[in-house]
């Protein structure tokens, strides 16, 4: 009777807190609403475009359904009721999203905006012919020491033309949060980095299995035997089994097994304590071309190093003699968000074939699956006339495994995955990198920066005097007191009576990298400022005297030093802050913001915005757009015109001029639980009706690249930078009075 009566109390219980849960989405949905109904800058902009909607369609190389998202699915979220969509931070708890989409929208005043973020425009007073006359008022700038920094770094570069010295005096700025934990005498400088290793110029074919025992079966790693497919597979105490049942052999034939830990990041750092002040002054240094050609076969296995910029790798557990499992850090105060790997291998013997099994993985697809390979970069053939990654690894499967998520993390019990490959390696006592994509640092960007600027002052001098105008500042400072570079390039008018250009020039806004792991948004970046700051590039000058270009390169930059994944050092994905950013938490998202708030108050919203970002489930480079008519809201598409589609303009023209673009994969659409992201918010609140994300594969392509026709490839850094210049072009193609000029 007793466990009757507490049953129904139970019952009775859970329906309440159903209940109230229920009437606090209701009441967050009417908030948004009248959020919406009130909000002046929901507006629609004008184009002479035709209609033309793009429906969602099937990914034409894997097969599955698009993702239909800013920055690509992660974990989905069940909620019918609230019709939460997935959230690409992968959040656990429902109530984040909810959350985000119910929160007021800030926005402040002009005179305000004037105040805190006039002086970062400074081309109003110093660029004649903007069309732009605003008196600025004087304010305090407590960001002066942060500008001298980039002025130190260009004059200590100009003493130098070697590009690790440049490299060494960007990473000598650069703060991770080892540096308040760990007292070093030295900090490691990844080879790659310093070197600034990008990829090949050629092309690497998808990988595809040459066997069926390649696509599922653990190969044999200690004579090498072929693999015989009259094996039995399903005998679990065969050397040869299947990927997903190697985990049970380990249990019922586990004579081999080793299980030693040759690398622990957690008693690395305990034995290296600090007292918690920033350690600035560990000399940086790179021991790797030492290492080289020594090998120690009493030692018995790899040896494993990640405290480096970037660097992500926690625990390694030799298995067996030739097998190991990695054990990746989630985003720094998180528990999730696993995904990014960036480590060092040394001890190499090139007469093994390793297999490397990372086993603590979240997402329930990979890439991986459909033709994806790691890439590795090799010191010794960097020595040899060959410093780029390339993509390797063979017997690559990703798959479930039998390990639980913690339930901290998850309401569900949800299982982990495992991603594994094999390498041999060409050189005995090679030291190499491993990386989930083409590593791109904060000190790479800063050390890119400051070779442009240094390339634009080489030219501006008579008789190839260059008028542009190409101006670098700090935005703000991040948690871990990084530099956050703002880049302002435009051209000042040289007098021509040019009709195609305007006088009233109007701003492209771009930003990249809020996610930290998505490195191949920082290579278009890379590719696009190239183009754009070169001085001697004619058709480059022309477009920069058409518009001023606003680019926060890199908005996360403690993220990506630490190695994270998606956040940033408030635990939060910072593109679902984008609604009320916190300045003192989300300080980069604040601070963009501001400035994108003060172009619209003085009725210059920018024309175009882009967020670029990396898209882990899809090939081929496409854009996220915002179409009223597919908006969850029904309102945004009232007294909506034939003309409303010049949002369509930017992927018609890609797709004619980058082979790796894919309109096919574009989506429009406008999920509500995308209201706090960057390309809603700026379309919603500030009327941009060109607001986009561009996202990239990790993957590949299904065009080729090099030659122009079918059959695709993986993608790498050149075929990136590629798509970076290829918006330049764009950009000059599109008519800022909706119409698409001729060719360029």
């Amino acid at each position: 009777g007793d466990l009757q009566v507490d049953s129904k109390k139970s019952k009775t219980v859970k329906q309440r807190l159903v209940k109230r849960f229920s009437d606090l989405k209701l009441a967050k949905l009417k908030s948004l609403q009248k959020l919406t109904a009130r909000n002046p800058y929901n507006k629609l902009l004008r184009s002479s475009n035709r209609i033309k909607v793009h429906e969602r369609v099937k990914d034409s190389e894997d097969g599955n359904v698009k993702c239909e998202d800013d920055d690509e699915e992660e974990n989905h979220l069940e909620d019918n009721d609230a019709d939460v969509a997935d959230s690409s931070c992968g959040t656990p708890d429902i109530q984040d999203e909810i959350g985000d989409i119910g929160a007021l929208a800030t926005k402040f005043g002009l005179k305000e905006l004037l105040k805190s973020h006039g002086r970062f425009f400074p081309e109003w007073k110093e660029v004649p012919g903007l069309g732009i006359r605003i008196d600025l008022p004087e304010e305090e700038n407590n960001e002066k020491g942060k500008e001298k920094i980039f002025e130190d770094m260009l004059n200590e570069a100009k003493q130098t033309s070697s590009t690790p010295d440049r490299y060494l005096i960007a990473a000598r700025n650069v703060y991770s949060a080892l540096d308040y934990a760990i007292n070093r005498s030295e900090k490691m400088v990844a080879y790659p980095d310093l070197i600034n290793a990008a990829g090949p110029d050629f092309r690497e074919h998808l990988y595809s299995p040459m066997t069926l025992c390649d696509q599922t079966m653990v190969p044999p790693i200690d004579k090498h035997e072929s693999c015989k497919l009259e094996s039995d597979p399903l005998n679990v105490c065969n050397p040869l089994v299947p990927l997903t049942l190697d985990d049970v052999r380990r249990v019922v034939d586990g004579d081999d097994l080793i299980d030693r830990v040759v690398f622990h990041l957690d008693e690395l750092i305990i034995q290296e304590k600090s007292g918690g002040a920033r350690n600035s002054g560990g000399v940086l240094s790179n021991s790797d071309e030492p290492l080289l050609d020594k090998f120690d076969a009493d030692l018995g296995h790899l040896e494993f190093e990640s405290r480096f910029e970037s660097g992500n790798l926690r625990k390694v557990i030799q298995v067996r003699h030739a097998e190991y499992d990695l054990i990746l850090s989630p985003d720094l105060n998180t528990r999730s968000h696993i995904q990014w790997f960036y480590f060092r291998v040394s001890n190499i013997d090139n007469a093994i074939r390793y297999r490397f099994n990372i086993i603590n993985l979240e997402k329930p697809g990979s890439q991986y699956n459909k033709g994806m390979q790691p890439v590795v970069f090799s010191v010794k053939e960097a020595m040899n006339g060959r410093p780029y990654w390339y993509r390797a690894g063979g017997c690559i499967k990703y798959y479930k495994n039998h390990f639980i998520r913690s339930e901290i993390t998850s309401k569900k019990k949800k299982n982990l995955y495992t991603a594994t490959f094999t390498l041999q390696f060409e050189h005995r006592g090679d030291v190499c990198y491993i990386a989930y994509h083409y590593p791109y640092t904060h000190s790479r960007l800063l050390a890119d920066l400051t070779s442009w600027q240094l390339r634009a002052k080489e030219i501006d001098t008579p008789p190839t005097h260059s008028k542009l105008y190409f101006r670098v500042q700090n935005l703000t400072s991040t948690l871990l007191d990084n530099l956050v570079p703002l880049v302002t390039i435009t051209e000042a008018d040289n007098g021509s009576t040019d009709p195609g250009i305007d006088s009233a020039r109007p701003y492209i806004f771009i930003t990249a990298r809020v996610h930290p792991g998505e490195t191949n948004s920082s290579w278009v970046m890379r590719g696009l400022l190239d183009r754009l700051t070169d001085p001697q590039d004619h058709e480059m000058s022309r477009l920069r005297r058409s518009y001023v270009f606003k680019i926060v390169p890199l908005l996360n930059p403690d993220g990506v030093i630490c190695g994270n994944h998606r956040c940033s050092m408030s635990a939060v994905d910072l593109n679902r802050q984008w609604l009320s950013p916190s300045k003192n938490l989300h300080p980069t998202i604040f601070h963009t913001k501001c400035l994108i708030n003060l172009l619209s108050e003085i009725g210059s919203s920018p024309f175009i915005y882009i967020d670029q970002h990396g898209h882990s489930r899809m090939k081929d480079i496409f854009v996220y757009g915002c179409d009223p008519r597919l908006s969850w809201n029904s309102s945004d598409a009232l007294d909506l015109t034939d003309s409303d589609t010049c949002f369509l303009d930017l992927a018609e023209v890609m797709y004619d001029i980058s082979p790796p673009f894919s309109k096919r994969a574009s989506d429009y659409s406008v999920s509500r639980s995308k209201e706090a992201t960057g390309r809603v918010v700026v379309w919603r609140q500030f009327g941009v009706a060109r607001s986009y994300t561009l996202e990239s594969s990790y993957c590949g392509t299904t065009r080729n690249c090099w030659k122009g026709d079918t059959g695709g490839h993986q993608i790498s850094p050149t075929i990136l930078q590629d798509v970076g210049t290829a918006l330049c072009k764009a950009f000059a193609l599109l008519d800022p009075n909706g119409k698409i000029n001729g060719p360029f």
